[in-house]
């Protein structure tokens, strides 16, 4: 993705997702959240898959899937560095999506241009709803299995923008590309003096499942 010259870049404002750098929709202000947030924003921006079979969720955990002992680590060093004591213990809402494209769907030019059309809509459209700490996505496998992943600051804020019309848009116009889709709830949570970092499965379920 090209990344534009002209964006204001302080260093009170990064991006949720390295995978969109085009617009200036796409920063969060980091001076819009409390500390701990800032913190945990700056902390997932390291935030990556440790197996390349993330994307199968039959045989791989979601909390196996990625670097969050590393995570842990680094959210300690930006506590250590700011002189910031984390005093209570936090929990932040996270959304899995588990997808699998149907066969017929090859990966085209124009397939590629309108899956990201759709997503980076929904994506900027939750950034304007603010609330969204890191947005994660893989690429898909062999079997066009993949992997999408959000971190939020509060269930309450994931819930309200699903409601909201780009990401009806991408439900409705993308739905039927997909051969299955399954999301998992989960939550995060960082314990009282950075501790601990643990997943937990909340819900999942299958939005659209098909044997052949």
């Amino acid at each position: 993705m090209t990344v534009r010259q002209d964006i204001d870049r302080s260093p009170g404002r990064m991006y949720v997702s390295a995978g969109y750098t085009d617009k200036e929709t796409y920063l969060i202000d980091l001076n819009s959240l409390d500390l701990s947030d800032q913190l945990m924003t700056k902390a997932l921006e390291h935030m990556s898959e440790v197996r390349s079979d993330y994307a199968v969720y039959s045989e791989v955990d979601y909390k196996n899937a990625f670097n969050w002992p590393q995570l842990l680590k680094v959210l300690r060093d930006l506590a250590r560095d700011s002189d910031y004591l984390w005093s209570e213990q936090r929990q932040y809402h996270v959304i899995a999506f588990y997808s699998q494209l149907k066969p017929s769907m090859n990966m085209s030019e124009n397939m590629i241009k309108l899956l990201y059309s759709l997503d980076s809509a929904a994506f900027e459209e939750a950034m304007e709803g603010g609330g969204l700490l890191k947005y994660w996505f893989g690429k898909p496998d062999e079997e066009l299995r993949n992997l999408a992943t959000c971190v939020w600051r509060s269930k309450a804020e994931a819930n309200a923008v699903r409601k909201k019309p780009r990401h009806i848009k991408a439900k409705v116009e993308g739905s039927p590309m997909y051969r299955n889709i399954l999301i998992k709830e989960l939550q995060l949570t960082v314990e009282t003096g950075l501790k601990d970092l643990r997943v937990d499965c909340q819900r999942d379920y299958p939005v659209k499942s098909e044997s052949h």
